[in-house]
């Protein structure tokens, strides 16, 4: 349960530096608008991918993880982009 509690702050922690590097140091404006979107469902894919890879079934609880992380990594890319932007 506190791996669950705690997804949305690594999603966060990942997206603030996806966040701040593309807007400061490569200067792509309104990158994060997308970047919100299709990172998360790029994450969500390889994740539930790996899961079905090494366990052979993926249940409910993997269903949650990729919510929670898809909400956090999104989140904050799309937070912390829009500071740089």
């Amino acid at each position: 349960m506190l791996g669950l509690v705690t997804l949305p702050a690594g999603g966060f922690a990942t997206g603030f530096a996806l966040g701040i590097i593309p807007g400061l140091l490569l200067g792509l404006p309104e990158w994060h608008r997308a970047g919100a979107v299709v990172l998360p469902v790029l994450w969500a894919f390889g994740y539930l991918s790996q899961r079905s890879k090494g366990f052979g079934d993926v249940r409910w609880v993997s269903y949650v993880i990729v919510a929670f992380g898809g909400a956090g990594l999104g989140l904050s890319v799309l937070t912390f982009g829009g500071i740089t932007a």
